[in-house]
Formats: structure tokens, sequence, C-alpha cells
């Protein structure tokens, strides 16, 4: 049985800091980003303000790094087109 959440290893590039998330497979890109961005912004006020605008870009992977998500796909789809994996690298941009 798949897990129901996956884990990944979000770049603030304001901050340089990384964060870990678990984040629903179902869930969508735009919902986990906006998550993402509400949480980060209250550790990181002076450097990170969320304005609604942030995407979420893959940060390693076969001539994929600097794309961004689909904010409409679910990770599990992402994940089923090979797009993203548990523990993946991805920054919010």
């Amino acid at each position: 049985m798949m897990a129901r959440k996956m884990l990944l290893n979000v770049l603030l590039p304001a901050t340089g800091e990384e964060y870990e998330f678990r984040v629903p497979r179902e869930m969508t890109v735009d919902q986990a980003v906006s998550l993402m961005s509400s949480i980060l912004a209250s550790r990181a006020p002076a450097f990170y303000e969320a304005d609604g605008e942030a995407d979420l870009m893959i940060r390693s992977g076969d001539g994929l790094a600097g794309q961004d998500f689909n904010p409409r796909e679910t990770f599990a789809s992402l994940e089923a087109q090979g797009l993203i994996y548990d523990g993946a690298l991805v920054a919010l941009a």
C-alpha cells in the first residue's frame, strides 16, 4: 500500500534554508504551495511574504531542474508521471 503522504525537501531561496514538508498525495500543488508559503512566511517574515504568487519548482532531475509543476496536478498524478518522488528536492519560487 502506498503511503498517503509524500516527503518534500523544500528550499526557500529568499533565505537559502531548506525545510521538510509532508504533503498528502491527493493534494494539488497549488494547495500545498499555499500552505507552505503561509508557514514559511511566518517563520521568516523579514525575508519572505506569502503573496499568493509562489510556484513549486523542480530542483533536480534529468533535464527538468528549474521547471514549475502544474499547480492543478495532484502529487499522486505527478508521481505516476515520474515527475516527483518521495524525498524530492523542490523550491518555493
